[in-house]
């Protein structure tokens, strides 16, 4: 089999070393940063100034989008159809090794200069891993919002799946991309946003905006609010206000502080259920909550560190997902928060809420104890729930992000 050698000076896929000898018709889309990037690079939290967008991490997201239509919108099969389907066109193992029939690569004449995390006002709570940094070499940079490059693609001239329309399920997987995934950290809390300016031969709809009819059908919930926005930061930081209102600020997610530097006492369960589990706790914080130990908010994503100040108190704790009696590192989350661009052109928050039917068996562990993760019955016991019409964390997030 006779090696193809990629194009240079550009950021080669590496699966086009793979496939036969062939010419290629290369396609170009011109995208550009509309969020900051975090990340991106080899080394975890930071920006790689040589390569700072990847094929790989491009391709990952890619065949993210296109297993989930396969599952909820185009249904290709059961599980293990799917996994074939998909080693058939983007490469990968089932029976046997299978090269990718989809080449990407990138390229930019932007040069890159990162900002600091503290460049982004008032978005320390979705930059948390940068304010927690405690290694002075790593600087936890971001890529500023405009910064464009080049994205092509090509297919391999024998690509045909049986009853399938492959290179139009691969744009729709972008299309898809462009409007909820990124590039870099923290995607699905709306870093590293892409939009997509022009290109050459590109399909007639893969600018148009996925609409909440179309995300009902992919087995999403999509949520626009109306509140118009001049540009993507802002419609993001909106986004990104709700969620922190909703899972910790008061007066929806914790009671009033008497200090300014002294919070007032969570309305989630979770704090009280570390504290009976710990059974520790300072003398002014005897756990109360009566939704008895539950953990609703690790439906949002995991792991949870949990920090308590104060004499007494539980040590710092770590919630965990076990997946099959295994335990995992993280489980991310099926909310993406992120700014959206309309027909009209303005901007506006959008929460698009994934399939997420694992979430309803989760199971979690936490000071080497499983614990549960939520009963239904408990949503009358916790107010940010109840108070938004939710039977859990996920659906009165929903409610409460449409207000």
């Amino acid at each position: 089999m006779a090696l193809r050698i990629p194009p240079q000076n550009l950021n080669p896929d590496p699966t086009v070393a793979l496939a036969t000898t062939q010419e290629l018709i290369w396609t170009t889309i011109e995208c550009q940063l509309v969020t900051p990037m975090y990340g991106g690079g080899v080394k975890s939290h930071t920006v790689d100034k040589e390569m700072p967008i990847r094929v790989s991490s491009i391709r990952g997201q890619l065949r993210f989008w296109w297993r989930l239509l396969a599952t909820h919108l185009w249904r290709l099969g059961d599980t293990q159809a799917i996994r074939q389907a998909e080693a058939d066109l983007w490469g990968g193992i089932d029976d046997k090794t299978k090269a990718s029939k989809v080449f990407l690569r990138v390229s930019s004449s932007d040069s890159v200069r990162p900002i600091t995390h503290g460049a982004v006002v008032g978005m320390k709570y979705v930059l948390f891993p940068a304010d927690n940094e405690t290694d002075p070499n790593i600087p936890h940079n971001l890529v500023p919002v405009g910064f464009k490059w080049q994205l092509e693609i090509a297919f391999d001239k024998n690509l045909k799946l049986e009853h399938s329309k492959p290179h139009e399920q691969v744009w729709e997987a972008i299309r898809w991309w462009s409007n909820f995934g990124g590039i870099g950290s923290r995607t699905r809390r709306g870093l590293g946003a892409v939009q997509i300016i022009k290109g050459n031969n590109l399909p007639s709809n893969i600018r148009t905006p996925i609409s909440v009819q179309e995300a009902q059908q992919a087995g999403c919930q999509l949520i626009l609010r109306t509140d118009g926005h001049n540009n993507a930061v802002s419609a993001w930081q909106s986004t990104i206000r709700k969620l922190q209102d909703f899972r910790q600020s008061p007066p929806v997610g914790r009671n009033e502080g008497k200090a300014h530097n002294r919070p007032g006492r969570s309305k989630w369960p979770e704090p009280d259920a570390i504290r009976r589990l710990s059974n520790s706790h300072a003398p002014e914080h005897a756990p109360k909550h009566p939704a008895g130990n539950l953990f609703p908010r690790a439906a949002f994503g995991l792991p949870i560190i949990f920090h308590f100040q104060g004499r007494g108190e539980p040590r710092d704790s770590s919630l965990q997902p076990l997946v099959k009696g295994n335990l995992k590192e993280r489980m991310a989350s099926p909310i993406i928060l992120r700014s959206y661009l309309q027909a009209d052109k303005r901007w506006v928050s959008a929460a698009l809420l994934l399939p997420h039917a694992h979430i309803d068996n989760l199971q979690l562990k936490i000071f080497n104890r499983d614990v549960n993760y939520w009963t239904p019955h408990a949503a009358q016991h916790v107010s940010p729930i109840a108070n938004n019409n939710g039977t859990d964390a996920l659906s009165a997030f929903m409610n409460f992000f449409a207000k």
